[in-house]
């Protein structure tokens, strides 16, 4: 093989490698490095009589301020597993077991306290569903109806303090 062409696939070999280690140098979701997988053509067909929902999470702060959404990004999810949880939690569809919605609540409630950007003292799930009709989507959707609230317990530390305040 002559030198140019040595040159050349070591320069592609070079690319590929680096993109492997920046894909899979962490063990966490990296969905900015990984081009494949957010696509809509992996997303899921829906037919005539789905039910889609659209869901937000929103935070009540303790400061008494206006409730605040909470995205997939401030709890460090990906999208779909944030969202997969929003749905549990408030039963959105309807077909959630009890069991897996309070789990999904204590997932979301841990999230909650860990990455709100203020202390937050409660939050709820907000739904709103569509229907698809014989022609697609068929728009305006039900009103946006409320899930919840459930409430944050104080931290540790906040308890012990108002509990020494008491005595």
């Amino acid at each position: 093989m002559s030198l140019s062409k040595t040159l050349a696939a070591a320069y592609c070999a070079a690319v590929i490698l680096l993109q492997t280690y920046k894909v899979f140098a962490t063990t966490a979701y990296n969905e900015r490095h990984w081009p494949f997988m957010n696509y809509p053509m992996y997303s899921a067909a829906y037919g005539p009589g789905d039910r889609v929902a659209e869901v937000k999470l929103v935070v009540r702060p303790c400061d008494g301020g206006d409730p605040e959404p909470f995205t997939h990004a401030d709890a460090r999810l990906i999208y779909f597993q944030f969202r997969k949880a929003v749905m549990q939690a408030g039963d959105v569809l309807g077909n959630t077991p009890p069991a897996t919605s309070a789990r999904a609540v204590e997932f979301l409630r841990d999230r909650i306290q860990r990455y709100a950007p203020k202390p937050a003292c409660g939050w709820s799930v907000w739904s709103k569903l569509y229907e698809i009709g014989p022609g697609g989507l068929e728009l305006p959707g039900l009103p946006w109806k409320k899930a919840g609230p459930w409430p944050i317990p104080p931290a540790p530390a906040a308890a012990a303090d108002s509990a020494r305040a008491a005595g």
